[in-house]
């Protein structure tokens, strides 16, 4: 019998506030969440970061036989379909903040955003769409007024597209469109909107189609722009700007399909511009796993750091033109931290804040799929090894007693002990506490004085 173990999340969450500088600290004080082991099951042996979604901050976990909707406590969200679950029945199915679609062969289901059938689309829920030409549907693209782009591709490769309205109706002014093979993916554009990523003789073509299903000549040269590696990600903001991203660097291009020479340098933002170090280790290269667009269009970076075969969590931001952003992590415009093993997908909340899932460090032998929460502070680091050297505290590594000294206008006010998952295993008073109860491992020691607080590393013999 295979033996599964509580599969942890891993949350950072950042909130940002333009023109004032603020530092991320890890917030101690998050429990840190535990989910069934189903969850962990399907998420740990694939090893899949696709079956965890985050829309707007909210946790599914997706199989073809449950869509499972999680509180950031753990438990399922009792407001979600039945107890928290459906069953998609083996569809696909795409996740959007105002609705659940489930697409297969000829026909979609629609389900309402708390996970209960949406009866007012197409008949009771169900939209069907005959034998679409010995085709089936391989890709939607919902819009932002609800109408949807369905594509369907035939035994021979073929793929064509045909609209349907937002209550579940097909488009006959739309029509059914043909695009033949050698498309590769399909991106989803502002105002309706929609790209088709495709071979060409040399290289690949990004191709713009408008609201009627036709190529944009408008967008770059006669509706296209070439594109030389086909892995690259595309991401499309707010107001329709294009950026390419293949995990080394970010390229910009405008509404209009033009490399946009004025982000970066020349077009080209390079990630290892970051230059991020870590005391003890020193310089340590990164790269992005995905991106996000904030609300002014700046750019939150996810991603990993190596070094000496460690790993690293690494957030990174810049601002829409493509400088490093100084109002991000107290002026070093990058978040790097080797208690967990790097992100997998990061996303940004319509609060603000920021979550991704992640492998993280729950010991100096122990790594697991999990969730930690990462917090803003202003102005000064609240709980930061960068004021560490106003305070004494030893001896460390430790048997029995730690001793603190503090400057002499300052007074202890508490002392709490956390485990690296989180868990706050100790709280004292004094300026020294015996310790020798804890078992071995990794602690962090938060120190609240009457005029700051710290936090500091610590390792239990």
């Amino acid at each position: 019998m295979k033996k599964t173990f509580p599969l942890l999340f891993l949350l950072l969450i950042v909130n940002i506030v333009y023109g004032q500088q603020y530092y991320v600290q890890r917030d101690y004080t998050y429990n840190v969440v535990t989910v069934p082991d189903t969850f962990e099951y399907i998420f740990n042996n694939t090893r899949n970061p696709e079956n965890l979604i985050m829309k707007n901050g909210d946790i599914y976990c997706v199989h073809p036989n449950f869509i499972k909707k999680f509180l950031d406590n753990g438990t399922l969200d009792p407001n979600f379909g039945q107890n928290g679950s459906f069953n998609p029945n083996g569809m696909d199915f795409l996740i959007t903040l105002n609705g659940i679609y489930l697409y297969s062969f000829n026909q979609i289901v629609k389900y309402n955003i708390n996970g209960t059938i949406d009866l007012s689309y197409g008949q009771n829920g169900f939209a069907n769409f005959g034998d679409l030409n010995n085709s089936k549907i391989t890709n939607i693209l919902v819009n932002e007024d609800g109408s949807v782009y369905v594509f369907t591709k035939s035994t021979d490769y073929a793929v064509s597209t045909f609209r349907v309205l937002p209550n579940g109706n097909y488009d006959t002014g739309f029509g059914m469109k043909y695009f033949g093979v050698g498309v590769r993916s399909i991106l989803k554009g502002v105002n309706n909107s929609f790209f088709l990523l495709r071979d060409s003789s040399t290289n690949y073509k990004l191709i713009k189609y408008t609201t009627q299903g036709e190529i944009d000549n408008s967008f770059g040269n006669q509706g296209s722009i070439d594109i030389l590696n086909s892995s690259v990600q595309f991401y499309i903001n707010n107001i329709g700007e294009i950026f390419l991203f293949d995990y080394y660097k970010i390229e910009k291009y405008t509404t209009s399909g033009q490399k946009d020479i004025s982000f970066g340098t020349n077009g080209t933002f390079v990630i290892s511009s970051f230059n991020p170090v870590y005391p003890m280790f020193g310089d340590v290269p990164v790269w992005g796993r995905n991106i996000e667009f904030d609300d002014d269009n700046s750019i939150l970076i996810f991603g990993h750091g190596t070094k000496y075969s460690s790993s690293f969590i690494f957030i990174g931001k810049i601002t829409s033109s493509g400088i490093l952003d100084t109002n991000f992590n107290g002026g070093s415009s990058y978040f790097l931290n080797t208690q967990s093993e790097g992100i997998f997908k990061g996303v940004k909340t319509n609060d603000g804040f920021y979550k991704a899932s992640a492998s993280t460090r729950l010991s100096m032998t122990t790594n697991k799929l999990g969730i930690i929460r990462y917090k803003r502070v202003d102005g000064a680091l609240q709980v930061s090894e960068a004021n560490i050297q106003k305070l004494q505290i030893y001896p460390n590594p430790i048997e029995d007693i730690l001793t603190i000294e503090l400057n002499a206008n300052e007074k202890l006010q508490k002392l709490n002990i956390y485990a690296i998952d989180g868990r706050l295993v100790f709280t004292g008073t004094e300026l020294k506490s015996n310790l020798k109860f804890l078992p071995s491992g990794d602690y962090i020691a938060e120190i609240k004085t009457s005029k700051n607080t710290y936090s500091k590393k610590i390792i239990k013999k």
